[in-house]
């Protein structure tokens, strides 16, 4: 559970054990960010579902580095694609 993972970092910061300055802090991460985490990095497609991927994105790579924790990830449109309508 995130909380029960977020509460165990908020006692280490509290007893002095900081990681990076984002320590404890939780983010959340949109699905086409690529991610090594039992949470699968699909863009919102079926097509790319199972996908295995060699390493984290970097933006992810630096949020750990920084003692950031992912307790979620969001979910995108298909392939970050955003319908336009045509008005004309």
């Amino acid at each position: 559970m995130p909380v029960t993972i977020l509460t165990a970092l908020d006692s280490e910061r509290q007893a002095g054990t900081v990681k990076g300055p984002l320590h404890g802090i939780s983010f959340t991460l949109k699905d086409n960010i690529t991610t090594t985490d039992n949470m699968e990095t699909t863009a919102g497609s079926y097509a790319i579902l199972g996908n295995i991927v060699p390493r984290d994105a970097h933006v992810l790579s630096r949020l750990r580095a920084a003692g950031g924790k992912r307790v979620w990830q969001s979910c995108s449109e298909r392939m970050g694609r955003h319908e336009i309508l045509q008005l004309f």
